[in-house]
């Protein structure tokens, strides 16, 4: 505590006090979503990275917490929010994920990076990848059998398929 002492020799009754905690402890992504390696992602799903204590909003944006896609090198366009209650950001795409693609979430560590309200960043990039689900029905072709009118009850054709793998 601190007390005042003015120049007749008065000293303050009350002595003034302060406390502060510090915090010198980095924080951590603890859980994300969709999960690192996941499969048959919904193109309208939202990216999300959990934090192992409060961060600072204002370091939780489109720069610091990105999605890529495989094969390309922008971001995809997206906006970023975080919730101090959840201690979760959220990156939610302007337009759906493209299907059947492979994306990069990355959680931006470092000086530049995400950082808890003591200013303590996030120690290095935390980065997982998922795959949306392919949505879009092969196209087939009849390669041969009946056309037309038959007078038969039972028909067998072949078919083939712009995808490996159609049945």
């Amino acid at each position: 505590s601190v007390r005042a002492t003015d120049a007749a020799r008065n000293t303050d009754a009350t002595p003034a006090s302060r406390t502060w905690t510090v915090d010198a402890t980095a924080p951590t992504v603890t859980a994300v979503g969709p999960a690192d390696g996941a499969t048959g992602v919904a193109a309208t799903s939202n990216v999300e990275a959990t934090f192992s204590e409060a961060m600072d909003s204002s370091t939780t944006n489109g720069s610091t917490f990105t999605l890529l896609k495989q094969g390309t090198s922008q971001p995809v366009a997206a906006q970023v929010s975080y919730d101090s209650a959840t201690k979760k950001a959220t990156l939610d795409a302007d337009a759906d994920l493209d299907p059947s693609a492979t994306y990069t979430a990355t959680v931006k560590g470092g000086a530049n990076g995400v950082k808890d309200p003591a200013g303590n960043p996030l120690a290095k990039d935390t980065s997982w990848s998922f795959s949306t689900a392919d949505t879009t029905p092969p196209e087939t072709t009849i390669d041969s059998g009946f056309s037309g009118t038959v007078s038969s009850s039972s028909a067998s054709f072949t078919f083939s398929s712009n995808e490996a793998g159609s049945k």
